[in-house]
């Protein structure tokens, strides 16, 4: 990173928003490629972000530190000065020291944790030579400033710190855990008052022991309101550096599994533990558990499960594998039958919250009510008469001891007897005596956070109170005060107990009768009602005039809007999404300050019975930046010339619409960056565009010709095609010249399926390309691709004679290639040093595949329907760990005996005489529709030590012998109609799961 003002050079990892916790100050010649390197790499791993300065990067001379260096030290919580035999001679070190040390005396909350690399403290104090005689040559060029130096060096030499001589690893982990204990990164927010849970504490310590290293699940079990979740949060926070940036904490399991599924927990889990790049390509719950086990496999992790509500939740979310040698497990539960957890391989720890006995309880409420240890000799009596009622739980004294602050002894004695009159086990009723001393509008707050927003933002609730004139303000104060809510970074935070109180309280009020429920908060429950009955909107709705967003996302019964819409004058957001409105009202042309309007429709199914055009009242949205018409297939005819009066708009989707013509009038959308017509059938041509346009997508099967977009200079995605839907032919676009592509030098996605075009001949100028797709293109003068680019994937080509092959199969960055329907015999793939993924599909000429041992960095490959391929020859992989090959019928042999790393093999509909060798680190093996009579002749997969996984399906064996599989743990036998002998040997320790079907 270059300083403008002083000409710095550093590597950091910064934290989102420009900040950095801990800045490194050293000296680059003695220490950079060193220990720093060494440290920086550990801290950053851990999920710290590490601002590293080096001197030694520094350009031309300079007086005085530059903005954006004292910016990182001033926004450093700790500095880690890195003390070297020449640190003392650099006098940028010595600058940045010192006011290190000014800025940690005016800051209570900054750190300097110095290490003291091959020199001594001593040096450092100034007692020594090495840094007297630099702090002397020194005093001739800065006689001003060296005896601030001293003086940072002597104050920071007398703290304690790191002496480095040897075993530079162990102090490296010493330091990186020192770090994150004072950052408290991963730290949960716990309530100020923690009373009387110190021996809890301690016993759950104890029963960790994050020193010994085995595998171990705590199961934190009680009734709800006891502060399972406070005493676990309070563990997490006192271990969590003992795990790094392992750590995950997930709240409200049962809660969050019901109402948004399992899926963002698992992503939640990845994302702490792995980053966020582990938690995104999925959408179901065994995919996720799969990476979920791939991951605690070898990383040692603290996971909390926060009120788990099933035992399927433990699986989900800490997989089926293996956990890594330390790790620790923490599931709060109201269920004792966690207590048993099947398939957990390590101990499991039961340990039970009972209610809090009554000295601590009786601190507990003092501590609420009078914000001391102990109440008053006056209110003594009563205090200890209230806390009894509560029967020891800790919200209901909490809530209790709130809700009696500062009133008088009659008020306490009224409540006392209040309290009595309610039988212990009803904790809800005792609850509900806070909830009958709000007022009205409070209470109506209550009850939405306790059925919609707890642990939810309070931004969007605290609006729609606002609109409503209802003044959330001061209600949610009360609310907190009371102890019925708490705010957690933002978010509202109620107990479970108190939200079952709210939600029972509307159930009562309806008299059971769901329909009449003032608010439903169950997924199914709501949908019953919306499929069961119409709704319409009143026209009451228009009064709400400073209304700014306004969603009806999935309300699929409802069928208009009303007209009193128009008055929504401030109206900049209208979600329509997924409802049965067939077209947009007149009066939706009112609407000038909208800015997104969502129209997308679930479900592309024809409604012939209703054709409609956009009305032209469209273009009086002057504000309008996004229109979202997706979905709309009855939308038919042109699309209105007012268009491009709409000056702001950015994107425009008209996705799957019936609409045949675009108006020439949309090249006056000078701000237009996106223009989505995929599935856009009807349309035959293309008017000019704008040049600002970013992504333009162009689907139509009635498409006449390919419009020349060489002025569209911003593209940065591009698909065109003429493709028909369901699998018919297109028509041949004759006359079409795409030499203009060459010039779109912004494009970083290409995709063209256009029949019988040829290919663009200039692509190599396009130096920023990274994925292209080419589909059903005219191939006789292929011409040079662009290096730059790492995905390929070509569809419906021919090209007889291997050596005519393009230029692509040179490229250098290519990570992945995708190759199907091709009419070629050979594949050529040398020269692909970065390959790490080849899929090669339906080319029915092939005849040889030769995967070259330059492939260092290949991970998957995938063979299918190739019949002609009689040979695939495999050099010597470390890297490959998955391996496909399907409906090849003409390939007889295999010898994969080189794929020393292979993990996954899939061999399908192959008639291979004699399968060869297998690699003796496999860990999956899928075998279907194979053909081998006598056992002998079986592959050497079952000899395989180390496999894990074996299936067997089609398979016309007689016999399967499992001899020497001492790591097999799954067996799937299918479909095999000649075998008569099935023997599962004893020495298969490990096997836990085995499924025999359809062997008559």
């Amino acid at each position: 990173m270059a300083n403008s003002e002083a000409e710095i050079s550093s590597d950091v990892a910064p934290k989102p928003g420009g900040e950095y916790q801990v800045f490194l100050s050293f000296r680059g010649p003695d220490t950079r490629y060193g220990f720093t390197n060494f440290l920086y790499d550990h801290l950053v791993d851990a999920g710290v972000h590490v601002f590293r300065d080096d001197d030694e990067l520094r350009i031309g001379e300079v007086i005085v530190i530059g903005e954006n260096l004292l910016s990182a030290i001033d926004n450093s919580i700790i500095y880690i000065p890195i003390f070297s035999r020449t640190y003392a001679f650099s006098k940028w070190c010595l600058r940045e020291l010192a006011h290190t040390v000014d800025v940690s005396k005016s800051k209570d909350e900054k750190n300097i944790l110095p290490i003291f690399l091959d020199v001594e403290p001593d040096d450092v104090k100034l007692k020594m030579s090495i840094y007297k005689n630099a702090l002397s040559e020194h005093e001739r060029d800065f006689p001003n400033e060296v005896e601030v130096w001293k003086a940072a060096l002597r104050e920071v030499g007398q703290i304690k710190g790191w002496n480095v001589k040897a075993g530079q690893a162990a102090i490296v982990k010493s330091i990186v855990k020192e770090v994150l204990e004072k950052l408290k990164t991963k730290q949960k927010l716990v309530t100020e008052h923690l009373v009387g849970f110190d021996d809890r504490i301690k016993e759950l310590t104890k029963l960790f022991n994050v020193d010994h290293d085995d595998v171990r699940l705590i199961v934190i079990y009680g009734m709800g309101g006891i502060s399972k979740t406070t005493i676990a949060k309070f563990i997490f926070n006192r271990l969590c550096s003992h795990f790094g940036k392992c750590c995950s904490f997930l709240e409200g399991v049962r809660e969050q599994s019901t109402k948004e599924g399992m899926v963002p927990l698992q992503k939640k889990l990845l994302s702490d533990i792995d980053g966020s790049i582990s938690a995104v390509g999925f959408d179901n719950i065994e995919e996720g558990a799969r990476r979920i086990g791939e991951i605690l496999y070898n990383k040692k992790v603290l996971v909390v499960l926060d009120d788990v509500g099933e035992t399927d939740h433990i699986k989900q979310l800490i997989g089926n594998s293996k956990l890594d040698l330390g790790s620790r497990i923490i599931i709060t539960t109201r269920d004792m039958i966690f207590l048993e957890v099947e398939g957990f391989e390590g101990e499991i720890l039961p340990y039970e919250i009972l209610k809090m006995d009554d000295d601590p309880a009786l601190q507990l409420s003092g501590q609420h009510a009078f914000r001391g240890d102990f109440p008053s000799d006056d209110y003594r009596r009563l205090s200890r008469d209230i806390v009894s009622t509560t029967g020891g739980l800790p919200l209901a004294i909490e809530v209790i001891g709130s809700l009696l602050k500062g009133k008088d002894q009659e008020i306490w004695e009224e409540k006392l007897e209040k309290l009595r009159r309610v039988p212990e086990k009803k904790i809800l009723e005792k609850l509900r005596i806070s909830y009958d001393d709000l007022e009205n509008h409070h209470k109506q707050f209550f009850l939405d956070i306790a059925c919609f927003f707890f642990n939810d933002n309070k931004t969007n609730s605290t609006y729609m109170w606002t609109v409503c004139q209802f003044y959330p303000k001061q209600g949610i104060k009360d609310l907190t005060n009371r102890c019925l809510l708490k705010m957690d970074n933002g978010k509202f935070w109620m107990h479970d107990q108190l939200i079952a109180l709210g939600r029972q309280i509307v159930r009562e009020d309806s008299l059971g009768d769901l329909g009449k429920q003032s608010r439903l908060w169950i997924v199914e429950e709501a949908l019953e009602i919306i499929k069961t009955e119409e709704v319409n909107l009143p026209e009451e709705v228009g009064a709400l005039v400073n209304l700014k967003h306004f969603s009806l996302s999935g309300c699929r019964k409802l069928r208009k809007l009303p007209g009193s819409l128009g008055n929504l004058t401030s109206l900049t957001k209208l979600d329509l999404l997924g409802t049965s409105i067939r077209e947009l009202p007149n009066s939706i042309a009112e609407l000038k300050s909208l800015c997104i309007l969502h129209f997308t429709k679930y479900g592309y199914n024809n409604q012939k019975d209703h054709v409609w055009q956009l009305l032209s009242g469209i273009s009086k949205l002057v504000n309008l930046e996004e229109l979202d018409l997706q979905g709309h297939d009855e939308m038919r005819g042109e699309i209105p010339i007012g268009i491009g009066e709409l000056s702001s708009l950015r994107i425009l989707n008209l996705e799957h619409t019936g609409i045949c013509r675009i108006p020439r009038t949309i090249n006056m959308l000078h701000h237009l960056q996106t223009l989505e017509l995929s599935d856009c059938h009807e349309i035959k041509e293309l008017p000019e565009l704008p040049t600002s346009l970013t992504c333009l997508h162009l689907e139509s099967e009635s498409l006449l010709s390919v419009p020349n977009l060489s002025n569209l200079t911003n593209l940065v995605e591009l698909l065109l095609s003429n493709d028909k839907v369901l699998g018919e032919k297109s028509k041949p676009l004759s006359g079409c010249n795409l030499r203009w592509i060459g010039r779109l030098s912004a494009l970083k996605r290409l995709e063209l399926n256009l029949l019988n075009v040829p290919i663009p001949p200039d692509m190599a100028s396009l130096c920023n390309l990274k994925e292209l797709f080419l589909k059903h293109l005219n191939l006789e003068t292929p011409g040079q691709l662009p290096s730059s680019l790492l995905l390929l994937y070509f569809e419906s080509f021919s090209i007889k004679r291997a050596e005519l092959l393009p230029s692509w199969l040179r490229s250098r960055n290519l990570s992945t290639l995708v190759l199907i329907d091709g009419e070629v015999e050979d594949i050529p793939l040398h020269g692909l040093p970065h390959l790490e993924e080849l899929f090669v599909n339906r080319c029915k000429l092939l005849q040889r595949l030769f995967i070259p041992s330059e492939l260092r960095k290949l991970r998957r490959a995938r063979v299918f329907s190739c019949p002609e391929l009689v040979e695939i020859q495999v050099g010597l992989l470390k890297s490959l760990e998955s391996l496909w090959i399907d409906k090849c019928e003409s390939l007889t042999r295999l010898d994969m005996a080189s794929l020393c790393n292979l993990k996954e093999l899939f061999l399908k509909h192959l008639n291979l005489e004699t399968p060869g060798q297998l690699p003796s680190f496999l860990l999956r093996l899928h075998f279907e529709s194979f053909s081998i009579r006598r056992a002998e002749l079986l592959p050497s997969c079952l000899r395989l030590r180390n496999l894990s996984t074996l299936v067997l399906i089609d398979g016309e064996v007689e016999d399967i012998p499992l001899h020497g599989l001492s790591h097999l743990e799954k067996l799937f036998v299918n479909r095999c109609k000649l075998l008569q002998r099935l023997f599962i040997p004893s020495e298969l320790r490990k096997l836990r799961r085995a499924s025999v079907f359809s062997c008559p």
